[in-house]
């Protein structure tokens, strides 16, 4: 994320925090609060001014959109990756729901704030994400890129010598985009110049190696 990016997103919330301490003179963020009981619990009510759900939707907003980049990138994760992965979106996710719960007015107690419990749902998770599956001790590379700026070029095979994924370095090697070169035979691409896995040598199939062009080295994998 760039600087500038971070000034645009975090602004918002720079001017939620002045109207929380001048909420006085305008009433924006809350018009009334009371203290309000329920059974035996003392409860606070609060009446919400109209940038208080300005704010609490783009929050939400913000908490989907990490979600969303979050389970995205699970399908492309090692299976580690994928549970530390999930530990976090649900330590991320309860504190909202109990919030949303709590704001809309949807909780089985009216007026009870669920956040704080929902936090200890996250502490679960967390302390599962630490403990089996290596939060912050075990970070994920960003392989893509890795792999997308690596100067040796890397080429993927299927078992068919179909090129299913090549990264720039290769495609300035053949002379081809990756879109262009996706989907296409090896071999009639390179005939004999990247022998390929799975090859017969004494029937004069090729085989796997690696060779420099243009002083770069052309690896083929499956």
């Amino acid at each position: 994320m760039t600087y500038r990016n971070f000034t645009l997103l975090g602004a918002p919330l720079l001017v939620t925090l002045a109207l929380v301490f001048t909420n006085e003179a305008h009433n924006l963020i809350w018009t009334r609060t009371a203290l309000g009981s329920h059974d035996e619990f003392s409860l606070l009510e609060v009446d919400y001014g109209a940038w208080f759900w300005v704010h609490w939707i783009y929050s939400l907003l913000l908490v989907l959109l990490g979600t969303v980049l979050l389970v995205s990138s699970l399908p492309r994760s090692l299976r580690l990756y994928q549970k530390q992965s999930w530990a976090l979106l649900i330590a991320a996710s309860m504190p909202w729901l109990g919030n949303v719960i709590y704001v809309l007015g949807l909780g089985p107690v009216p007026n009870l704030d669920l956040t704080s419990f929902a936090f200890l749902l996250s502490g679960v998770a967390m302390s599962l994400g630490f403990s089996r599956f290596g939060l912050l001790n075990l970070i994920p590379v960003a392989r893509n890129k890795v792999v997308e700026g690596m100067r040796d070029g890397v080429i993927v095979l299927d078992p068919h010598h179909r090129i299913v994924d090549l990264n720039p370095a290769a495609s300035r090697i053949l002379s081809l985009s990756t879109a262009e070169g996706t989907g296409s035979n090896i071999v009639q691409l390179v005939p004999g110049g990247i022998p390929l896995p799975g090859a017969n040598h004494s029937a004069g199939e090729p085989t796997v190696r690696s060779r420099s062009v243009r002083d770069r080295r052309a690896a083929t994998t499956t």
